[in-house]
């Protein structure tokens, strides 16, 4: 299990601490925290050299695109560092995949 802690934001006139994270390859997870408290995850399986994304998931309240973009970059990092290729399943991911050229490295 790896853990990973980002800088801050500013959020609706409260400045929160940006999303802190924990890889969890043998659960197949990469869950995200405000603070201690677990605010989502993304579940993927793994076939090969390939991480297939099966659920994007965050609490309402961090249900927003900065939010969203930090817990699939951090996934996208990981996967770049154990030269793994992505194909997404989850309507979220592909949304953000198919809008964005710098993860065109790791779509399978």
């Amino acid at each position: 299990m790896i853990k990973f802690i980002l800088g801050k934001i500013h959020l609706q006139g409260v400045i929160k601490e940006m999303l802190s994270f924990t890889f969890d390859k043998e659960k197949n997870h990469l869950f995200a925290y405000d603070g201690k408290t677990e605010i989502g995850y993304i579940s993927f399986s793994q076939a090969k050299d390939v991480w297939i994304i099966e659920e994007v998931y965050l609490d309402a309240e961090y249900n927003i695109k900065i939010f969203i973009l930090q817990i699939i970059d951090k996934f996208v990092d990981i996967a770049r560092e154990n030269k793994k290729k992505i194909i997404a399943l989850d309507s979220l991911a592909k949304s953000v995949f198919s809008k964005n050229t710098k993860y065109i490295d790791v779509i399978s």
